[in-house]
């Protein structure tokens, strides 16, 4: 997903992961599930590498209104953290009755332009063990988006 819009980054995040790991020497690192690709990538760095550190998933912590928490959200005004809300809340109704449809990204993407997005990366649903694209629902699966207010690329899985 995100390797096709953002070329190298984690290969960068993996080195200096991998720097830090080694520097550190913790038995623990905590992440969140916000940046699942990078938390399932640094998952798989240290067992590759056999560190003694044991990751732990932290969940995403939301505001009241469903919107993810983000250093970026300080760059967003109050009206924008309101649609980062809207967006969240659609995806996270619209998985609801996945048990129901087939995944169609084009009519999540319809319905999250309509709130006033204008620009979309992706919108996906991906099996949480494998990072692998997947047409059916399961506990095992979430949507990713990557979305843009203003000139701010955010994402999210819910």
């Amino acid at each position: 997903m995100e390797q096709k819009y953002r070329k190298g980054h984690f290969d960068g995040v993996l080195k200096v992961m991998a720097q830090l790991l080694s520097i550190v020497n913790s038995t623990k690192v905590f992440m969140g599930k916000k940046d699942y690709q990078q938390m399932y990538l640094i998952k798989k760095l240290i067992k590759l590498n056999k560190l003694k550190t044991n990751l732990i998933e932290c969940k995403t912590i939301r505001i009241k209104n469903g919107a993810a928490l983000s250093s970026r959200n300080l760059l967003l005004t109050s009206y924008e953290i309101t649609l980062m809300g809207k967006v969240a809340t659609t995806i996270k109704k619209y998985k609801k009755q996945l048990n129901k449809l087939k995944f169609n990204s084009n009519f999540i993407k319809k319905k999250i332009y309509k709130l006033g997005i204008n620009k979309i990366d992706y919108v996906e649903l991906i099996k949480l063990d494998t990072l692998s694209k997947v047409k059916k629902i399961s506990k095992k699966t979430n949507i990713f988006i990557s979305y843009y207010i203003r000139n701010v690329r955010l994402i999210d899985n819910i």
